[in-house]
């Protein structure tokens, strides 16, 4: 599960042979991480010229995008996605 603040966007490729996915946020992001199916963050991705996140992913597998919502959201509306703010 992401962290209050943060969305996980989940991948999974059938190609025979790893790709890349470029993945193009419409909306304000920061601190890009590429992660493990879970979440749990592995390194930073750096975003291409044209704004989007170049995702590396291996064949026949899944994985994942951890980023940080560019907006600030009030605590609040964050409770109903967590269940308890910390």
């Amino acid at each position: 599960m992401p962290r209050p603040g943060r969305l996980l966007v989940r991948l999974q490729s059938f190609a025979e042979e790893p790709l890349t996915c470029r993945l193009t946020p419409r909306f304000p992001v920061t601190d890009p991480w590429s992660a493990d199916f879970l979440g749990t963050p592995a390194a930073p991705l750096h975003p291409a010229a044209d704004g989007s996140l170049p995702v590396p992913v291996p064949r026949l597998g899944t994985t994942a995008v951890s980023l940080a919502m560019g907006v600030t959201l009030p605590k609040t509306w964050l409770a109903g996605a967590s269940g308890s703010l910390p």
